[in-house]
Parts: C-alpha cells; sequence; structure tokens
C-alpha cells in the first residue's frame, strides 16, 4: 500500500504541474496520469505478462489484471481524478459535490477491492 502512495503522489504531482505550466484542467490531467498513464504501461508490457513472456517465462504466473487489487487500484485512481473535476467545477457548486461524491465512493469501492486480500491469498497458496 505503500508504494501505491508513492506513485499516486508522483502522479498527483505530475499532474499538478502540467496543469499549472500547460494550462490543462486539473481532472482530466489528474486522469491522464493516474488512469491513462498505467493503462498505456499495462498496453506495452501485456505480452510480458503472458504465458511464455518475459515476466512469466514458464507460464505459471497469472497475469496482474487477473487480480481483483489490480482492479481497485484503477478504480481508486479514476476516483482520485474526480477530485480534479471537482476542483474544476468549484463555480457550481452542485457539479463539484457530484464529483466529490464520485470521488468518496469510487475510494470506497477501490480501497475495499484492493484490500479483499486475493494477492495475499495468491502468495501463501504457492
Amino acid at each position: 500500500m505503500k508504494t501505491l502512495a508513492k506513485w499516486l503522489c508522483l502522479a498527483a504531482f505530475l499532474a499538478l504541474a502540467v496543469h499549472f505550466i500547460f494550462h490543462v484542467s486539473l481532472g482530466w490531467s489528474m486522469f491522464g496520469f493516474l488512469v491513462g498513464w498505467p493503462i498505456a504501461g499495462l498496453i506495452i508490457t501485456a505480452d510480458d505478462d503472458l504465458p511464455g513472456g518475459w515476466s512469466n517465462p514458464d507460464g505459471k504466473t497469472p497475469p496482474p489484471w487477473s487480480y481483483r487489487e489490480f482492479w481497485g487500484e484503477f478504480v481508486l485512481r479514476a476516483a482520485l481524478s474526480g477530485v480534479g473535476f471537482a476542483v474544476d467545477a468549484i463555480p457550481e457548486l452542485l457539479h463539484s459535490a457530484i464529483w466529490l461524491t464520485f470521488a468518496l465512493g469510487g475510494s470506497v469501492a477501490g480501497i475495499a477491492m484492493i484490500r479483499s486480500g486475493t494477492y495475499k491469498d495468491a502468495a501463501i497458496d504457492s
């Protein structure tokens, strides 16, 4: 969880930098760094995780996208980008409240998925 927090802080910092330097919407810059960047990395390295690939030569290791925690992390990342959209929508308080509700609900769901324990169970079974 500490590693995830470090990467989320780095992505948020980069999103803030893009927001202030290039005047991109904070919500879209956060979404790009929190969700888009990991998806691009997943697509680029997907063949390495398949059986016979660089990270899985014997084919016994399931790919990371087969775990709930992986998807929970993406839900959490998307929810945190909702905070950026809420900041962008501050003049419209109703829209801002809707985005914050999305961020809160998504964060709770993402954390619940991450803490579900599939990674730990898989490590114990091996």
